[in-house]
């Protein structure tokens, strides 16, 4: 990892951080009342799990995705011709 992407990362995780932090001090109150003392503690496991879990990745949108996977799972066009009968050339003529 560079230094520009730690960098990113950091300040993405601090912002995500930042605003499950407030999002807890909001809801502790009222979670306290109708549930009890602790289950606003387990409140605070999101930030903790937001801290320790890895990014999720972020998908394409879906056209996008499906060109990407198209275009990855295609053998190479010097890999050996495909019969016209075949199967996967049939769907990408569609």
């Amino acid at each position: 990892m560079t230094s520009p992407e730690f960098a990113g990362w950091l300040l993405d995780t601090t912002i995500a951080v930042s605003g499950l932090i407030l999002i807890v001090l909001i809801l502790r109150k009222p979670v306290r009342r109708r549930f009890g003392a602790q289950a606003a503690y387990l409140l605070w496991l999101a930030p903790f799990l937001r801290l320790m879990l890895p990014d999720l990745p972020v998908l394409p949108p879906p056209h996008d995705a499906a060109v990407w996977i198209a275009a990855t799972s295609l053998p190479p066009a010097d890999a050996g011709a495909s019969e016209p009968g075949d199967p996967a050339v049939m769907t990408l003529r569609r």
